[in-house]
């Protein structure tokens, strides 16, 4: 096989810079930039924030890490750790927040216990402009496990409508999420976690809501009533001074098809990007 000119595998990065394998002498390192704090997942396996263009190497996946590129999302869920606020409803159950380790290593997360009754569910509303003439995708998240259940519920809905999906759950914390499309004229959208049965204890943490078909890293809200902004990251460089005509990247762990129309700047594509081989 033919030794790239240029080699990108995430490891060494600083503010501004993710590092080239190959070539070592900087001439071949990403330019990176995102204006905003973002999070990721680190080698320790927890949720932690990093500061302003700085690249996210992430270890989601693993033991290697990608690089994490995301468009701009809005979290609007405005106290999206504070599950004491009056915002959290309960519904048939109990909560006791700030007592659970959540996947960040601190105490924010609560303890949801469902008692008898015929809604047990916790839920948080967030207040959206309407539109009254079209429909929006929203991708609620959550994270979750239980001490004594394999399934609960979650639910995201709108004014006029609510979609549960059945999720399988463990003792270890897992981000679940669900899509729903917001109807012309709503005000207002709902996330909430469902307890199934009497007794049943839920844990949750990092509630997100975000208008997008997917969901993306998590960001922090402590009361931002219009939301909390992550802006986009982007990753690029100048091919001027390479003489490129093949560009091999691996999103996902997925290889994907060889690019050969070079363009004049490189920009990474958005995903988990593990590797950038450039002939």
């Amino acid at each position: 096989m033919a030794t790239p000119i240029i080699a990108i595998i995430p490891s060494a990065y600083k503010e501004g810079v993710l590092a080239a394998v190959l070539p070592n002498n900087g001439i071949a390192d990403l330019d990176f930039t995102r204006g905003s704090t973002a999070t990721r997942i680190n080698a320790q396996g927890l949720i932690e924030e990093v500061g302003v263009n700085i690249p996210r190497l992430d270890y989601s996946d693993g033991n290697c890490p990608s690089l994490l590129l995301e468009p701009q999302s809005t979290n609007l869920v405005m106290y999206s750790e504070d599950f004491s606020n009056s915002s959290w409803v309960a519904f048939d159950v109990t909560k006791v927040p700030d007592s659970i380790i959540d996947p960040g290593g601190t105490l924010t997360g609560c303890r949801v216990t469902g008692l008898a009754g015929s809604n047990k569910v916790l839920q948080q509303i967030t207040s959206v402009t309407a539109d009254p003439n079209n429909q929006r995708t929203y991708t609620g998240s959550i994270w979750v496990k239980s001490p004594n259940s394999t399934t609960t519920q979650l639910r995201v809905g709108g004014t006029t409508g609510t979609s549960n999906k059945v999720i399988t759950i463990s003792q270890e914390w897992k981000r679940f999420d669900h899509q729903y499309i917001l109807q012309p004229n709503s005000t207002f959208i709902r996330l909430g976690i469902i307890c199934n049965n009497e007794g049943d204890i839920i844990d949750v943490a990092f509630g997100q809501t975000e208008q997008q078909s997917y969901a993306t890293y998590y960001i922090p809200n402590s009361g931002t009533t219009e939301g909390i902004t992550r802006l986009e990251d982007s990753a690029s460089l100048d091919l001027t001074p390479f003489n490129i005509t093949s560009i091999i990247e691996t999103i996902d762990g997925v290889e994907q098809p060889p690019i050969t129309t070079i363009p004049t700047i490189y920009n990474a594509p958005i995903g988990r990007v593990n590797k950038i081989l450039m002939y």
